[in-house]
């Protein structure tokens, strides 16, 4: 499992999130779910593909609740960011995993994106203009 968060400069409304992730997860036809039947809770929606009878992927999502958002800041050129959005997924799946930060990021486009060490951050401008690592390019690579 690897993890991407989405950290944001002031907090957005978790219900909000989690109703643009159900969105985008009934859109992109993935398996939904927000009852905590395999994980041990802390994802808020999480996303399956169902490749086969012994092959799920997996995408979950946990977003911040307001009294903890402001707990982890990130100096990010001078400004603080906070973790919004906790990603963890198959890498098997990366390319679906990058189609949906792009549809985040351009729902919430004053979030950035991160992998799990947190030392470089990518906006949406960032992503459309190429000017991303390779993980992030994953699927993309005939776009940019």
């Amino acid at each position: 499992m690897t993890n991407v968060y989405l950290v944001s400069k002031t907090y957005i409304d978790k219900a909000s999130i989690v109703a643009a992730i159900e969105a985008l997860g009934e859109q992109y036809t993935y398996r939904i779910e927000k009852e905590k039947k395999y994980l041990l809770g802390l994802d808020d929606i999480d996303l399956y593909r169902d490749i086969s009878d012994d092959e799920i992927y997996f995408i979950g999502f946990w977003v911040i609740d307001e009294n903890e958002f402001y707990e982890d800041p990130y100096n990010i050129n001078g400004e603080k960011y906070y973790i919004a959005i906790y990603m963890t997924h198959h890498s098997d799946i990366l390319h679906e995993v990058n189609q949906l930060i792009r549809d985040l990021l351009a729902i919430y486009p004053d979030m950035l994106v991160t992998e799990d060490y947190a030392r470089e951050f990518y906006s949406l401008s960032d992503i459309l203009s190429g000017n991303i690592p390779p993980w992030l390019k994953e699927g993309f690579e005939d776009v940019v």
